[in-house]
This record gives C-alpha cells, sequence and structure tokens, in this order.
C-alpha cells in the first residue's frame, strides 16, 4: 500500500527511442518561467515540486516526458492560464522535486495519484506528452471516474517489447543528444538525479507497459485524443524507430477505431514545437469531456 500523502508550501530500441527518453533533441528554444507559486506534495518522503493557478475553472494536469521538467509546458500554459486551473509537477527525481529510492513506473503513477488528491480539481483533463502520455492513460484507465479525458502526445502508443543496454543508453548521454538536453536542463534550471541504471530500469518499465497498453485504453470511458509527431526525432536511430512508432499508431486505430488520433507536424518534442496545436488539443477535449471545476 502507498504511504499517505500530504502537501505543504545495437539492441532493439523500438519505438521508445532513447532520444524520446531523455531528450526532446536538439533545439534552441526560449521558455517563459512561470509566474504561478511553487508548492509541494510529500509521498513517501518523496517531496513533489507542483505549480498550481488555483483558478475556478476546468483543470488540466499537464504531465512531461522522463527527463524533462515542468517547465517544458510554459508556452502552452501562456496560453491556457487565463481560463483553466493548470497544475503541473516535477516527477520525483526530476527538477526541483526529491530524489527517490524507487523509479518504477508504479512509483511515477502513485506521484500522479497523490498530485490530483492532494489538488483536488474535480474530474481534471490529463494532457501528457511522451512517458507523461502513458501515466495518463494508465492513470484513467485505473481512475476511469475521476477524470473528464486524455491527451496522449507522441506517447502511449503499443510497442514490441525492446532491449537497451547501458552502453548504448551512455553513449547518447555522452554525444550530442545528451548535450542538449543538459542544455535545456540549465536554462529550466531544472536537473535530473537519476543514475543512468535507474533510468534504464524505468525505460524498460514504461516499455512492458505500452506492450499491454491497448487494455488501458479498453477501461477509459472518456475522451481520449492522441497526437503524434510526423517526423523523427533527430537522433542515431530516429529513422528507424520513427517507423516502429508509425506501426505502433497504425495498431491502435486499428484496436480502438473511436481514439481520435491526428499527426502534428513536428518531431517529439510537441510542447516545446507545437504550443498552439496544444492548446487547440486542450480547448477541444474541454468541450467533449463531462466538464471540470
Amino acid at each position: 500500500m502507498d504511504a499517505p500523502a500530504t502537501a505543504r508550501g545495437s539492441s532493439n530500441v523500438s519505438s521508445f527511442t532513447v532520444a524520446q527518453a531523455i531528450t526532446i533533441g536538439p533545439m534552441e528554444v526560449q521558455v517563459r518561467r512561470s509566474r504561478r507559486a511553487h508548492r509541494e506534495v510529500v509521498r513517501g518522503g518523496v517531496a513533489l515540486s507542483i505549480r498550481d493557478n488555483g483558478r475556478e475553472a476546468p483543470a488540466v494536469v499537464l504531465l512531461t516526458g522522463i527527463g524533462t521538467p515542468q517547465g517544458a509546458w510554459d508556452r502552452v500554459v501562456a496560453q491556457l492560464d487565463d481560463r483553466y486551473r493548470i497544475i503541473t509537477f516535477d516527477y520525483r527525481g526530476h527538477g526541483r522535486s526529491s530524489a527517490a529510492p524507487d523509479y518504477s513506473f508504479d512509483a511515477f503513477l502513485g506521484d500522479l495519484r497523490a498530485v490530483v488528491e492532494n489538488t483536488s480539481p474535480r474530474d481534471p483533463l490529463l494532457c501528457g506528452w511522451s512517458f507523461g502520455a502513458d501515466l495518463a492513460i494508465w492513470y484513467g484507465a485505473d481512475h476511469p471516474q475521476t477524470i473528464s479525458g486524455v491527451i496522449a502526445l507522441d506517447g502511449g502508443i503499443p510497442a514490441e517489447p525492446m532491449r537497451l543496454d547501458e552502453d548504448q543508453l551512455r553513449r547518447q548521454r555522452d554525444g550530442a543528444v545528451g548535450r542538449a538536453t543538459r542544455r535545456l536542463m540549465r536554462m529550466l534550471g531544472a536537473g535530473v538525479h537519476l543514475t543512468t541504471d535507474e533510468l534504464v530500469a524505468l525505460i524498460h518499465d514504461t516499455h512492458r507497459r505500452r506492450t499491454k497498453i491497448l487494455e488501458a485504453y479498453r477501461r477509459l470511458d472518456v475522451p481520449v485524443s492522441v497526437a503524434l509527431g510526423s517526423r523523427p526525432t533527430r537522433s542515431p536511430d530516429g529513422d528507424r524507430s520513427f517507423e516502429a512508432w508509425r506501426a505502433g499508431a497504425e495498431q491502435l486505430v486499428a484496436a480502438q477505431p473511436a481514439v481520435d488520433v491526428t499527426w502534428l507536424d513536428s518531431d517529439h518534442a510537441i510542447p516545446l514545437r507545437k504550443p498552439d496545436e496544444v492548446v487547440a488539443l486542450v480547448d477541444a477535449a474541454a468541450l467533449r469531456g463531462r466538464g471540470t471545476s
């Protein structure tokens, strides 16, 4: 049972690439620092840094990717902040949140539940990017009566099992991809506290979830929108993994025709590349959902 949470102020990399797991790709972006106040939710001794505008309005919880701080959403938040209650948070071992002894997928899923329960929005819309999309889908499947809808941005797609060795991940982290990630982290005032071994284990754990994610889609009883980038991420295996990504999308469409799947002119970094499109997706989902406050 989870500890109660409290609030206070050559391998087959398949479709979930290393680049998607730890970086948004080489880019130069200027992200606004949010004026929303930070507070904390503490779960099992892990302090989670949250930003919540507290507005009396439909609630949207924005979930980022592995290795990316909540500030990556700031371009989107700037356009949503005046009409939604916007909640973001740094994952355990990320940004302003503390390190943790457990970096399993279930631990991150439990953190999401703690954030939702402690901020107490009514039927929030979950909008997740990359790893955050997987969290949103599984959370919605486990708690279908507590949310109004799910938006999955370049994540949450069925995939075949993969093998990822530590040396391959280290080469990516030490190369151009890793340098771009660290540059972004410094700009946003964030960091990643996971070791390479912990990151590898989390990627594998997430991928195991993706091999059975159609089960989660079947349990969702709220509107679901999936938006995928139509361009490969710039990485050594980008083209190959992108083809697997497309195959996963086709599998999802065949199995769940009611799910709205669209392709955006973007690589994996949709919240940074296409904030206007993300805002439009949120507005459309808010209209379709049960209504939140």
